[in-house]
């Protein structure tokens, strides 16, 4: 009678190594599941950093070509007085401010970028300020005042210092938008790997 009994037990037991089997597919599965689901998450976060740079750029570029059109603007009206010159600059001064506002925003969070944003606001407001004083005397009729301010350079120096600090956080930005691609390829390599590597276990 003893033997009978256990025989249906033995017949029904798995045998460990199918046992084993099954444990080590299903912790391979949890892995695979966890790299995943880390791995999308972290390439949607390197995906609104690309977006995030890359609108930042976009931005930065509108805020140079629009401060170059100021001055052309101004350029073109102290030597001709034709008010019609003046439409660019007239333009171009609300953009200013919206373009900076926009890149001061983006670059909140990064104490070094913020810093040549605040350069920039500074000598952009110091710019406007030369822009509309040159203006103002080409209006009222001080041609030789207005064109005196012009040689002295100020705007140039000006223009080039901007020019300098906006390359230089262009540069910075690049930067960034290259380790957003580097995390979004990093992390789809690693969802990969585990996946292949899963299977094959």
């Amino acid at each position: 009678m003893p033997k009978s009994s256990s025989q249906p037990a033995n017949r029904y037991a798995f045998p460990r190594t199918l046992l084993l089997g099954f444990v080590t597919a299903a912790l391979a599965t949890l892995v695979i599941a966890f790299v995943n689901v880390r791995s999308a998450e972290t390439r949607m976060q390197a995906v609104k950093a690309v977006d995030r740079t890359t609108e930042t750029l976009r931005q930065l570029s509108l805020f140079n070509s629009a401060l170059k059109d100021a001055e052309i603007g101004q350029r073109g009206y102290l030597l001709t007085g034709d008010v019609t010159y003046l439409q660019p600059y007239l333009r171009s001064l609300g953009l200013i401010d919206q373009r900076l506002g926009l890149v001061k925003d983006a670059t909140s969070n990064d104490s070094a970028q913020r810093r040549i944003v605040s350069d920039i606001e500074g000598i952009t407001r110091q710019k406007l300020t030369e822009l509309h004083e040159t203006i103002e005397m080409r209006k009222a009729g001080n041609v030789e005042g207005a064109m005196a301010i012009v040689r002295t350079d100020s705007g140039k120096e000006a223009m080039d210092r901007l020019r300098d600090l906006v390359g230089d956080l262009y540069s910075r930005q690049m930067d960034e938008l290259a380790e957003g691609k580097d995390a979004w390829a990093a992390a789809a390599a690693t969802s990969t790997y585990y996946s292949w590597g899963g299977s094959l276990l």
